[in-house]
């Protein structure tokens, strides 16, 4: 097993799995090729691996003290992804720059699904860069997903940002900024593109 799970975008991340008694040693292979052997002092083992971005297929065999096999696990899928998902994309069209209403739905959509690694694709939406209501699931490339954004009295600058299951966090979508108060009037007040973290 690892820890985290995969997939995962950890820079570390630690191998753990059970030898048969007997076994004094252990190797771990990925796709046939022996990535590293050590000795293991009991029969529970764990492993501090430091992967590159890709694919692993590991195979864990353990050996007694003459060095003969004794056991070999099945394939083990750890997927290392550090790529992050493509930045959201919405609509300004017919965004009001002022409102009394509580919450505004956006149309946002996220390109580059089909090739994503680590999916579900999540979009978040921030309120004055503060989490606002729930991530919503991507499950179509730029299929869009509906996202309610509670507004706040005032300003509200609001944009968009996609992470996927490996924990990659893409930058910043354009920013709208809406006004909440007892009055609606106008069109958008105005959009900032935003690509800084």
């Amino acid at each position: 097993s690892s820890n985290p799970q995969s997939p995962t975008n950890a820079q570390n991340v630690v191998l753990s799995g059970k030898a048969p008694n007997g076994a004094k040693s252990l190797k771990l292979f990925d796709n046939g090729a022996e990535l590293v052997s050590f000795a293991i002092p009991s029969t529970d083992w764990t492993y501090n691996f430091q992967p590159e971005a890709k694919d692993y297929s590991l195979v864990a065999a353990s050996y007694d003290e003459l060095n003969q096999e004794i056991s070999r696990s099945s394939a083990f899928t750890l997927v290392i992804d550090r790529e992050p998902p493509s930045v959201p994309t919405f609509s300004s069209e017919g965004i009001p720059a002022q409102t009394n209403q509580n919450t505004y739905s956006f149309s946002v959509s996220v390109e580059g699904f089909d090739s994503e690694k680590s999916p579900p694709v999540m979009v978040q939406a921030y309120n004055n860069d503060s989490p606002a209501g729930t991530a919503a699931n991507i499950t179509q490339n730029g299929n869009p997903a509906t996202i309610n954004v509670t507004l706040t009295p005032g300003t509200n600058n609001i944009y968009f940002r996609s992470s996927d299951k490996a924990g990659n966090m893409s930058e910043k979508s354009a920013q709208v900024t809406i006004n909440q108060s007892g009055e609606a009037t106008g069109g958008v007040s105005s959009i900032l593109i935003d690509g800084s973290y």
